[in-house]
């Protein structure tokens, strides 16, 4: 599993308290599964480039974009823009997100439900 942790656009400590959680869940990850079944990639850290970016996004079998508000509309289009026809990725998508309706092929899903999350990656991954 490749976690891209994206900039939010929260007020600065709200950012420092998310990136503390995430932080937190992947050592929590990797203390349960092994340190090499997950790797985080801190965007506001790394200065990835537009072609590193392209790669994860056509590596990826599954991209979960899971803002609670409208936001990162730019991330959806990214990806499915970046894709291999012969092997292309599933886009999960917020159903809180303006862009959910023009990208009608995603797969979408309340970020609130953690169930419907799970449901939503075995399902994109199954494909």
């Amino acid at each position: 599993l490749i976690q891209v942790l994206l900039p939010s656009w929260n007020p600065p400590e709200e950012q420092k308290q998310i990136r503390a959680s995430v932080f937190s869940v992947v050592k929590s990850i990797k203390e349960n599964f092994g340190p090499g079944c997950i790797k985080l990639i801190d965007a506001a850290e790394t200065n990835l480039s537009v072609n590193q970016t392209i790669a994860y996004y056509r590596a990826a079998d599954a991209a979960l974009v899971s803002t609670f508000w409208d936001g990162l509309n730019l991330v959806p289009y990214e990806f499915t823009a970046s894709q291999d026809p012969e092997r292309p990725g599933v886009l999960i998508l917020s159903e809180f997100m303006g862009c959910s309706r023009s990208l009608s092929g995603a797969l979408m899903v309340n970020p609130w439900s953690l169930q419907d999350v799970a449901d939503k990656l075995h399902t994109a991954l199954g494909m």
